[in-house]
């Protein structure tokens, strides 16, 4: 790494303790996982590479860009655009300080479009600009907005795991990872404690891990992502090992020639299932790589794996090569956060850069989890 490039945040998912896994090793981590400071280990905020304090750490209402900005210019958000998605999150946070929560009971989702997805990205959102400038209203706003959610939510609805007639199970798959996100960086900043901590791991575990989807499609994948981001948030590693496995089993749908059959049946939305489907993939082959576990390569039972199924749906989306499993004209999402991701792990692959830098920080709807991608998924 060039002495002059800013390092990449280490911060989100249970930021101090997945960096004393990773330097455990994967042998370590039934001892390991469960911590959240073990002792001597660096705080998340002494793992930020910030630059000079403000003067004045305010971010009152309307937040404050100028101070945020300052104290953050050592974040790199995105692969060459650190600036820009910096502005970005000032924006999205001051947005999200206006905004009331929709906690539930019960929680039913009848649509992907369901208010709990957005106010999970606004906690998010504002954790994060809160930890840049800690002390002011992002954070405060962020506390807000998670613990009314854990207090009121306590069942759910309308959630069947292994079908896909009921919207909740994807929504909770999707979205539920940002309120982790949320909570890591509120307990490491300090402002909720141990006690409000137990308290968020027994709902994970009674009111959201059982609604995850198992289905063997992108449902499922995003099911198994949230089984992953949990698992290491409640210090489980029988979990995680379970969740691993599900993972691979994912894998063994992939074909020989990287195309997913149950994504490309869907004709004109092929392509977008495809994606969509990969993003889950990667993140939790990312989450992976922090702990040891090295999934990037892994080969499914039908000979495809994971880089091969990116080179195809990295060709369509690039418009290098003709999508193959439709004949029609081929529905074309925005790129998914998840190639900055693809890009640092195969740096150099022209497709891969390409759609990286068409990549927002947020792209497209009804996501909550894989935004803001470089500030949790540190190497």
């Amino acid at each position: 790494m060039s002495p002059n490039r800013p390092r990449r945040a280490r911060i989100g998912l249970r930021t101090t303790a997945f960096l004393v896994i990773a330097a455990v090793g994967a042998a370590g981590l039934a001892e390991r996982v469960g911590d959240r400071r073990p002792s001597g280990a660096p705080s998340a905020r002494q793992a930020l590479p910030i630059g000079p304090e403000p003067h004045q750490a305010t971010d009152g209402a309307g937040g404050n860009a100028a101070t945020l900005e300052g104290a953050m210019q050592g974040l790199e958000l995105r692969a060459g655009r650190g600036a820009p998605v910096r502005r970005d999150l000032v924006r999205a946070a001051d947005v999200a300080l206006g905004r009331s929560s929709h906690a539930r009971e019960p929680f039913v989702a009848r649509s992907v479009d369901d208010p709990f997805v957005a106010d999970a990205l606004a906690a998010y959102t504002l954790a994060l600009a809160g930890h840049g400038v800690p002390g002011g209203s992002y954070s405060s706003k962020a506390v807000e907005l998670l613990d009314s959610w854990v207090s009121t939510m306590r069942t759910v609805g309308h959630a069947c795991p292994d079908s896909g007639a009921c919207e909740t199970s994807l929504v909770l798959s999707r979205a539920a990872p940002a309120l982790v996100y949320a909570a890591d960086l509120l307990v490491a900043d300090g402002r909720l404690d141990a006690a409000w901590q137990r308290r968020f791991h027994d709902w994970l575990r009674a009111v959201v891990l059982p609604a995850a989807s198992e289905r063997r499609n992108n449902w499922g994948d995003a099911g198994t992502y949230l089984r992953v981001v949990l698992a290491v948030e409640l210090g489980d590693p029988r979990q995680l090992d379970a969740a691993i496995a599900m993972w691979r089993k994912g894998i063994d749908l992939v074909a020989r020639d990287g195309h997913i059959p149950e994504e490309t049946r869907r004709g004109a939305s092929g392509l977008m299932y495809s994606q969509e489907a990969l993003s889950y993939k990667v993140a939790v082959a990312e989450l992976a790589s922090r702990i040891g576990i090295d999934l990037w390569t892994t080969k499914g039972r039908r000979g495809g794996d994971l880089r091969t199924a990116l080179d195809v749906t990295a060709a369509a989306l690039s418009g290098r090569a003709r999508w193959s499993w439709y004949s029609g004209a081929v529905r074309m999402p925005d790129p998914s956060p998840m190639w900055v991701l693809v890009d640092r792990r195969w740096p150099g692959v022209r497709s891969f850069a390409a759609l990286a830098d068409r990549s927002g920080a947020s792209s497209g709807r009804n996501h909550s989890a894989i935004v803001w991608t470089l500030t949790w998924a540190a190497p």
